[in-house]
């Protein structure tokens, strides 16, 4: 039997908070504890509600991104976020995640990220259940702001990969699939598989989006 994943839901616009119940609702193994308007009715009804996955809408912190996720990291130790945000708005700043603001939330425990205008029901729950189960589940518009352009630098920390693997860890930095660097690397899916269950070992992350990561 799948264990129920409990979600709150913290978004300003009733519109979306609906739309949203309504799509995990529809799903037997999720369960809606709670919704708010804000991160500080989160903190102010935590007697109310047990959750396993909190989705909070970016611009509706109500304080900085950092400092709310702080607070959420210490009042529900064990509660993994994700992070709602508008990309259809390309002049709102407050509603747009650059690089670094992707990075450092990443870097306080935010699991995964979603464009609320885009998303469909499915990218939804496969979010919910990637980051219940322990990943980092990013759309395509994030990794493409957090991963574009990036070059290796020389001065790396060492992390004993082979030239191979190294070659292997570039193309997954730039969002390549296995097939996709079999073909560039003239190497079988399995030999790419591989070198990727070895590169993960050796930088001590869990999954490609982390290993990714490493290059920042």
């Amino acid at each position: 039997m799948t264990d129920l994943i409990r979600v709150a839901i913290c978004d300003g616009s009733p519109i979306i908070r609906s739309g949203m119940k309504g799509m995990l609702s529809a799903d037997s193994n999720l369960e809606v504890v709670f919704e708010g308007t804000c991160q500080a009715e989160i903190k102010k009804n935590l007697d109310r509600f047990e959750a396993d996955i909190i989705l909070i809408d970016y611009k509706e912190t109500g304080e900085s991104l950092f400092n709310c996720l702080s607070q959420l990291n210490e009042l529900l130790p064990g509660v993994k976020v994700i992070i709602l945000y508008d990309c259809s708005n390309k002049r709102s700043v407050n509603n747009c995640l650059h690089k670094s603001v992707i990075t450092e939330a990443i870097k306080h425990g935010v699991k995964g990220f979603q464009c609320k205008h885009k998303f469909s029901a499915d990218d939804i729950l496969h979010t919910i259940r990637s980051v219940h189960q322990g990943d980092i589940d990013l759309p395509s518009c994030v990794v493409n702001k957090l991963l574009g352009n990036i070059q290796p630098k020389e001065s790396r920390p060492a992390a004993n990969l082979s030239a191979r693997e190294q070659q292997v860890l570039d193309l997954v930095a730039k969002g390549k699939t296995n097939n996709d660097i079999a073909e560039n690397l003239y190497i079988s899916t399995r030999t790419v598989k591989f070198h990727v269950s070895s590169i993960l070992s050796k930088l001590k992350v869990k999954n490609r989006t982390e290993a990714a990561l490493w290059l920042l």
